[in-house]
């Protein structure tokens, strides 16, 4: 597991996979109340606050927007991988209902 987060294989099937999963969630909160609310009053945020993001893609924003760009969402991966996942910048929170000392062990 550890050497998918060091060296990622991008391979386009997983990342169709993936898309797949990404949509089936998007579309299994289209009628959740919570999530709805979450949109809405995104909608009406300030544009410049970070809370009026876009929070959540499904295929058509993610692989179609990028066919429609010109642009190859396994390129655009691989680039979003190297500008961002780099330990300088990253964070791990670990829950558990394990002592301290035996989620610090399993981490380190």
């Amino acid at each position: 597991m550890v050497e998918f987060f060091i060296l990622p294989l991008f391979n386009a099937d997983c990342i169709d996979c993936e898309l797949k999963a990404v949509d089936l969630e998007y579309k299994g909160n289209l009628q959740s109340d919570p999530h709805r609310a979450y949109y809405l009053m995104s909608s009406i945020s300030n544009p410049k606050h970070p809370f009026s993001w876009f929070a959540a893609g499904n295929t058509e924003t993610l692989k179609g927007a990028a066919k429609e760009q010109g642009l190859d969402l396994r390129e655009e991966l691989i680039k979003f991988y190297h500008k961002y996942y780099s330990a300088d910048i990253m964070h791990l929170v670990v829950v558990g209902n394990h002592s301290l000392d035996m989620l610090s062990e399993w981490v380190t």
